[in-house]
């Protein structure tokens, strides 16, 4: 029997009726299991611990999904770490996803990010974010629109413009596409050794990799996890993380 590659994701901290509970959002776990036929398994948020060294030892790859908060500053590189504290944070989260991220690039697994994903990554290699990118001068309002639609929340928003020589353009065949936007942070400097695989039209890193990484390391800001079966692009996305799990890192998409 072929075993399929298990795919390690946090969850965040929620309160259930007075109880702390863990959560991780459906859509994440569907698009990794219908788009890249692996099996999630959840990481609860017990802060400090977790054996992250045994942890990642025993599953293929990681992924960072997208969350109900912000990166706190207090988890930055120290000339960041004066940023605004912008609400709702989860702390539990943050002290799991750093030492998650050092230890599945120390071991050379790959990495997908997604959303608050991105953001940690770009965080643990000692970048800095826009604390509120609607009130950054020169960059547009990326949160999601209101409505009480999932379907309009998460419908097309923006377009994004794919890096010509980046991995994400040998994973997606088409160079611009429309995304969905959701976020109220984002990447501003960039973290060490990270290049930048796409932007939005107002010049906002939209996604990231890790070129010096031992495995693929992507990180995007938008949410391909939403009905992903349903769009091409992020079918594309989750079947290129599956080649870099397989070992086939660099196959055009299809």
């Amino acid at each position: 029997m072929t075993l399929k590659p298990l795919v390690a994701v946090p969850s965040d901290l929620i309160n259930v009726d007075g109880h702390e509970s863990y959560k991780c959002g459906d859509k994440y776990l569907r698009a990794l299991c219908d788009c890249a036929d692996v099996v999630p398994i959840i990481i609860p948020a017990l802060e400090r611990g977790i054996d992250m060294k045994s942890l990642v030892a025993r599953v293929d790859a990681v992924m960072l999904s997208g969350g109900l908060s912000n990166v706190h500053p207090s988890v930055m590189a120290e000339p960041h770490q004066g940023q605004q504290v912008v609400e709702p944070s989860d702390l539990r989260r943050d002290y799991i996803t750093q030492p998650l991220i050092h230890e599945t690039l120390a071991q050379g697994k790959p990495l997908l990010g997604i959303c608050r994903g991105i953001q940690e990554l770009n965080v643990a290699l000692g970048g800095s974010l826009h604390p509120l990118v609607h009130e950054a001068e020169g960059l547009d309002d990326h949160r999601e629109p209101k409505s009480e639609d999932v379907a309009v929340r998460y419908g097309p928003n923006h377009e994004v413009v794919l890096e010509p020589d980046g991995l994400l353009a040998t994973w997606i065949s088409e160079p611009r596409f429309m995304i969905n936007s959701l976020h109220w942070q984002a990447v501003r400097d960039l973290g060490q050794g990270l290049q930048v695989e796409a932007r939005a039209p107002d010049g906002l890193v939209e996604a990231v990799s890790l070129p010096s990484a031992a495995k693929p390391v992507v990180a995007v800001q938008w949410h391909p996890e939403f009905q992903a079966i349903n769009n091409p692009q992020s079918r594309q996305l989750f079947a290129g993380f599956r080649r870099a799990i397989d070992g086939a890192d660099f196959l055009a998409a299809t």
